[in-house]
C-alpha cells in the first residue's frame, strides 16, 4: 500500500504506476470497498490517509478546505470550534473520510434539508493519472471561474481522478435538534402524513406532520 504524506507525492506516485503501466485502487478508509465492481482490481492500493488536515477554516464564509484522507468526524470536531459543521451523514460516518464521501457522494437523510456532497463542494484539488496536479472551483460560495470539475468529481470513485483536497459550503450548528417519530398504518398513509402542510411560525411547512 502507498501511502503519500503530501499532494506532490501522492501525484508523482500516480505518475510512476502510469509509466509502469500499473493500475493503482484509490480508498481512504476503505469503508465502501464492497461498493467497487469486482471486476476492478489493481496492482496496488493508493490511500489518502496520509492527508489529514484541514487546510483552511474560513469561518467568516462559512466554507473549509480539507485533505481527502481525513475523517468526516475529526473534521466536524476541529469545525465545531466555531459553532460550524460539514453536515453530511454518509454510510460509516464515524470513519468515512471526505475524499470517499466526495468520491462515492455517499449522504443520508440530511440530504434533504442539506443537500448531498455534491451540492456542498465549491472547489477541488485533484491528481490525474499522469501525476498532474489540477484545482478547479475555488474557496469561496460565489464562484463561476471555469467549468465545474468539482461536481464532476462528485461520485466518480476515483476514476476520473484522485481526490487531494476539496473545500465545501459549511453550516452553523444548530442550537437545538428535535427527532419526531410517527407512527403509521401503512405506507399510503406515510405518503399522506409527509405530503400534509401546517402553518409553523407563519409560513407554510410541508415536512411537519399534522397533528391526529
Amino acid at each position: 500500500m502507498i501511502e503519500p504524506r503530501t499532494a506532490g507525492d501522492l501525484a508523482a506516485a500516480l505518475r510512476a504506476a502510469s509509466e509502469q503501466r500499473q493500475r493503482l485502487v484509490i480508498c481512504g478508509a476503505g469503508t465502501k470497498k464492497d461498493w467497487r465492481p469486482t471486476s476492478e482490481v489493481g496492482h496496488g492500493t493508493l490511500s489518502t490517509r496520509g492527508l489529514q488536515r484541514l487546510l483552511a477554516h474560513e469561518h467568516g464564509d462559512l466554507t473549509a478546505t480539507i485533505e481527502a484522507g481525513a475523517s468526516l468526524h475529526d473534521v466536524n470536531r476541529a469545525l465545531a470550534v466555531h459553532k460550524q459543521w460539514l453536515p453530511l451523514d454518509p454510510s460509516f460516518a464515524e470513519t468515512a473520510t471526505i475524499g470517499g464521501i466526495l468520491a462515492t457522494n455517499d449522504s443520508g437523510p440530511l440530504r434533504h434539508r442539506f443537500g448531498t456532497p455534491r451540492d456542498l463542494v465549491i472547489g477541488i484539488q485533484m491528481a490525474t493519472a499522469d501525476g498532474v496536479l489540477a484545482k478547479a472551483g475555488g474557496q469561496v460560495v460565489k464562484n463561476v471561474a471555469g467549468y465545474d470539475l468539482s461536481k464532476l468529481m462528485a461520485g466518480s470513485a476515483g476514476r476520473l481522478a484522485a481526490i487531494v483536497s476539496a473545500t465545501f459550503k459549511l453550516s452553523p450548528i444548530p442550537a437545538t435538534s428535535k427527532t419526531i417519530i410517527a407512527a403509521v398504518s401503512d405506507e399510503a398513509a406515510a405518503g399522506r402524513a409527509m405530503a400534509a402542510e401546517t402553518q409553523v411560525g407563519g409560513r407554510t411547512d410541508p415536512w411537519a406532520l399534522r397533528s391526529a
